[in-house]
């Protein structure tokens, strides 16, 4: 700072040491030239501020009709510099907004209401509007229809949605029933591999609701690769009619209850209940959830995966396998439950030989050993046998069209399970 100050008044004596050698004939231009680029300055200032301004207001316009992904982003951030006491708020904004979507509840209308209202609140502050509220209760939905809704209720109509229908993350959401549904393509039936794959690729169910029927599909998808048919050959044999069977038999909706709480009042507790299984075809693991309420108990399906299975693994090594998937499983969901109360989690398996790997002490081959090494990552989870007749995973071990009342909501005795 020192030497800076010198400088600048060096050049000051400078100027003062030419101002007395100029003629008095030259002295009154020279005043009126430094004025004239003084005023020049200070009107390429305040018009570089102007543009700074514009451009300021250019940038902001564009950022509204940037894309969606960039509006989860700020809509993030303008959450995160919220105050201190909105901090329960801002990490709920953090954890369900979803690209453009904000997903979030109460466990009863008023607590919803709340949320609604701080929620709007603190997006306003970043200039961010929510709207197109959905709710399984009317009074939470917005009071008015805007024209471009309206706009939209009309396309929907048009294509055959129902008034009451919305979407949930690309599932299906019936509000009056509050229910979610995996939609089946209803195509003409498919008489090539690829018309197989173009089928079975366009089933949404990131849940897993119904995985069962999505890889018995599958499996016979894999039936028709093994005998080396191109793709646009006609389908013959048995794989033709299994694959025929398949698309006759699969229902249009599989729909299952969205909230896991069927009261609206407080949660006590929830219990995580996680089954696996195993065959030649495929693996299958599902978790289910007891929640607990003052007025009863309610039990359903959370979250499920079904996949095909390994070749050349003996039925050990793959429930094993399955094993794993279930762990894993488990504890995204339990991630995903983080803001509930989650008491005990349960982990059942029909598999007695790998029960006793995953409780012994002894040492295996590489193949069993690592698999145990990964399980046991998990802590805080009980490992029970369950008879295979009590499983609801062995439905997604084998090749099944229907969904029985056990895979939905899992086996009866889930709700009077004492540890």
């Amino acid at each position: 700072m020192i030497d800076e100050k010198k400088e600048l008044t060096e050049i000051s004596e400078w100027n003062s040491n030419i101002e007395e050698k100029l003629s008095e004939a030259d002295k009154d231009i020279h005043h009126l030239r430094e004025w004239c680029e003084g005023k020049k300055r200070e009107c390429e200032e305040n018009q570089r501020k102007q543009e700074l301004d514009f451009e300021h207001e250019l940038f902001q316009t564009r950022l509204k009709f940037q894309n969606e992904l960039q509006a989860a982003k700020l809509k993030q951030e303008s959450a995160s510099v919220e105050k201190k006491e909105r901090s329960a708020i801002v990490e709920e904004l953090r954890k369900n907004l979803y690209v453009d979507d904000l997903l979030s509840g109460g466990n009863t209308v008023a607590e919803a209401g709340v949320k609604k209202l701080a929620m709007t609140e603190v997006l306003a502050d970043g200039a961010f509007k929510l709207h197109k509220w959905n709710s399984n209760e009317r009074e939470l939905e917005d009071a008015e229809k805007t024209s471009s809704e309206c706009e939209q209720t009309l396309a929907k109509t048009q294509l055959g949605v129902e008034p009451n229908e919305s979407k949930l993350l690309g599932l299906k959401w019936e509000k009056d029933k509050d229910t979610l549904s995996v939609v089946f393509p209803s195509d003409p039936p498919a008489t090539t591999k690829r018309g197989m794959l173009s089928k079975l690729a366009r089933v949404y169910d990131p849940l897993g609701l119904a995985s069962p029927i999505t890889v018995s599909g599958k499996m016979v998808y894999g039936d028709v690769c093994d005998t080396k048919a191109s793709w646009d050959a006609e389908l013959s044999g048995q794989s033709a009619q299994e694959w025929s069977m398949w698309e006759k038999r699969t229902p249009e909706l599989v729909t299952v209850p969205r909230s896991l709480a069927k009261f609206q009042e407080d949660i006590n507790s929830v219990t995580l209940h996680a089954f696996g299984d195993a065959s030649t075809k495929g693996v299958s693991a599902a978790v289910y959830s007891v929640v607990n309420q003052p007025s009863g108990t309610t039990q359903t399906l959370v979250a499920a995966k079904s996949r095909l299975a390994k070749r050349n693994l003996t039925i050990p090594r793959l429930e094993l396998t399955g094993a794993h998937m279930v762990v894993n499983l488990l504890a995204n969901v339990r991630q995903a439950l983080d803001c509930f109360l989650v008491v005990d989690q349960h982990c059942w398996l029909d598999s007695t030989v790998v029960l006793y790997w995953l409780q012994g002490n002894g040492r295996y081959k590489p193949f069993v050993q690592n698999r145990v090494n990964k399980i046991h990552q998990h802590p805080n989870i009980s490992w029970h046998y369950v008879p295979t007749k009590d499983n609801p995973a062995d439905l997604g071990s084998r090749k099944t069209n229907q969904l029985t009342d056990q895979w939905i909501s899992g086996a009866q005795w889930l709700s009077n399970q004492e540890e």
